[in-house]
């Protein structure tokens, strides 16, 4: 018979629309993070204090850069 494991629940992430700016990064954020117990230490990533959400996003690789996509419609439009 398999034993069930005790976990710890402490809340409950809600689904955010990305219309919602710095709120929908800030849950990107959060589901990955480990105990934070302030804003700032949800923006501090690798010991560096991050301005935004989003600029604490793209520091994690969550957001990429549109480098590519402004490429491949240049390179469609030639």
């Amino acid at each position: 018979m398999l034993e069930a494991k005790k976990t710890r629940i402490y809340g409950l992430l809600m689904w955010v629309p990305a219309s919602t700016g710095e709120l929908f990064f800030m849950r990107m954020i959060l589901s990955i993070a480990k105990g934070p117990t302030s804003y700032d230490e949800i923006i501090k990533i690798d010991g560096v204090q991050y301005p935004t959400f989003r600029a604490a996003c793209f520091a994690l690789g969550f957001l990429g850069n549109d480098e590519e996509f402004i490429g491949a419609i240049r390179e469609a439009k030639d």
